[in-house]
Order: structure tokens, then C-alpha cells, then sequence
């Protein structure tokens, strides 16, 4: 989801980007879930994979609409650490 900025409709990822996206999930606590598809996700997982999106794209501005809602306590606590970093 973070490379179609970059790739397009129809584009396809490359190592560079492959290895940027596994960095990003690692960074919000994703390790080893490149492969799971977005339903699968608990909402803790898919408010943390949200933000690895916006970090793998780039993203000058954020705008939060109720980022924390229906998610866990440490979930909200790592994001907003992730944020103030």
C-alpha cells in the first residue's frame, strides 16, 4: 500500500522498496507481517501498519482522526512514541 505513490496501477516493487517497507514495519513493531493481508489484522496491527504506510511514503503532513480508538493501551503508547520520533 505505501509503494503506489511510486509505482502506480499497474507497477510492481522492487528490492529497494521491499527492503524499505520490511525497515518500516520494523520500526512500528511489525516484524515478519509483510504478507498478511490488511484483513487479517488485528485494529492494533492495522492502526500500526497505517502509520508504516504513511512513513514508507514519505508523508510531509499527518492528520489523526481518532488514531488510538479501539486499540490497545501499549499499542497507543508505541505509536505515540513513534510519533514524538
Amino acid at each position: 500500500m505505501g509503494c503506489w505513490r511510486k509505482a502506480g496501477t499497474f507497477g510492481r516493487d522492487n528490492v529497494e522498496d521491499r527492503t524499505r517497507v520490511t525497515m518500516v514495519l520494523a520500526s512500528v513493531g511489525l516484524s515478519g507481517m509483510e504478507t498478511v493481508p490488511i484483513g487479517n489484522l488485528s485494529s492494533g496491527q492495522t492502526q500500526r501498519m497505517l502509520f508504516a504506510r504513511l512513513v514508507k511514503q514519505n508523508a510531509s503532513v499527518i492528520l489523526l482522526n481518532e488514531p488510538f480508538l479501539r486499540i490497545e493501551t501499549a499499542t497507543g503508547h508505541d505509536l505515540l512514541a513513534f510519533i514524538h520520533h
